[in-house]
């Protein structure tokens, strides 16, 4: 009798254990904790260490510029277009600015995306564009031959567009660089210097006239 009696119990305390699984499988929920052990010297607390405002901002350019192999001694500056190119003699780079204090990260937040976006206005396909760090400080008077400046980074690319488009560049990982500093802008380039047959890529700069399709920098943190 003894031996049925503990057996009914047994079976009793696993259908009311079964029930409480299912209960809470049912029901969940999340929250903060604050736990602490018998040893007062000990404490497991949570700590607001996420990103409390996510958002976004697009960005114009401040400063941008090119420089062309051919023309050495001539800035572009405060042109209505730029560009790069690739050729026996005839590369050029373009170089674009965008002021990312304009933007701060809020505390705990990272840029989870970022969008170069560049209208261009003319070119010759097919080729592959790369968006780079700039490597070092510049200015929109500079040259092929005076004040120009290299590349860092690991490239964002996308392909050349003929004969206009817009032009996009995944930006992402090169923002958060310039976040981190220092901030040097961006330096875009034909994949390859030097190419059998020329090519070339133009844009619309900061100083166009269409504002719609001036250089932007699209933004997401969270």
């Amino acid at each position: 009798m003894r031996i049925r009696l503990r057996y009914g119990r047994r079976l009793v305390a696993l259908g009311a254990a079964a029930a409480v699984t299912v209960l809470l499988a049912q029901n969940t929920t999340t929250a903060a904790f604050t736990a602490q052990t018998g040893d007062t010297s000990n404490k497991v607390s949570s700590a607001v260490t996420f990103c409390t405002t996510p958002g976004n901002a697009k960005l114009p350019a401040a400063m941008d510029t090119a420089v062309y192999q051919s023309q050495p001694d001539t800035n572009y500056g405060a042109v209505a277009s730029i560009g790069v190119g690739t050729g026996p003699n005839v590369n050029a780079y373009s170089y674009v600015k965008f002021t990312l204090t304009s933007a701060p990260l809020p505390a705990h937040c990272t840029v989870t995306s970022a969008t170069l976006s560049i209208y261009a206005s003319a070119g010759t396909a097919p080729g592959t564009l790369y968006a780079y760090r700039a490597n070092a400080s510049w200015n929109a008077t500079m040259t092929w031959n005076t004040g120009r400046v290299g590349f860092a980074g690991t490239p964002a690319q996308t392909g050349a567009v003929a004969p206009s488009g817009l032009q996009q560049w995944d930006v992402t990982l090169l923002t958060r660089e310039l976040y981190a500093g220092p901030d040097y802008g961006f330096a875009l380039k034909d994949s390859v210097d030097n190419a059998a047959s020329a090519r070339y890529q133009t844009w619309s700069s900061m100083e166009n006239g269409t504002a719609a399709n001036r250089p932007t920098l699209d933004i997401t943190w969270g």
